[in-house]
């Protein structure tokens, strides 16, 4: 997979900091496709979703998984205090 960089406001540092962004590739799974005669496409459906950039300070994305890993860190650390 390849990976994309971008500037963008993060929402838990409340500043701008480089996010990534993982981009599939499409080639490798179309040629994937023809090779497994289209069973490879469940896979590829899978991957074809662009998942939302993170943040390389905190490590935070906007999806859902993101969120909900975010929340469960915060409430870890809020019950070992």
């Amino acid at each position: 997979m390849g990976t994309s960089q971008i500037m963008k406001k993060c929402a838990e540092c409340n500043k701008s900091t480089m996010h990534y962004q993982e981009k599939p590739n499409h080639i490798l799974h179309l040629l994937l496709s023809i090779v497994t005669a289209g069973i490879w496409l469940i896979v590829w459906i899978l991957f074809i979703q662009a998942k939302d950039p993170q943040c390389s300070v905190c490590g935070r994305s906007n999806d859902f998984l993101g969120n909900l890993l975010h929340k469960q860190k915060k409430n870890i650390e809020k019950n070992l205090k």
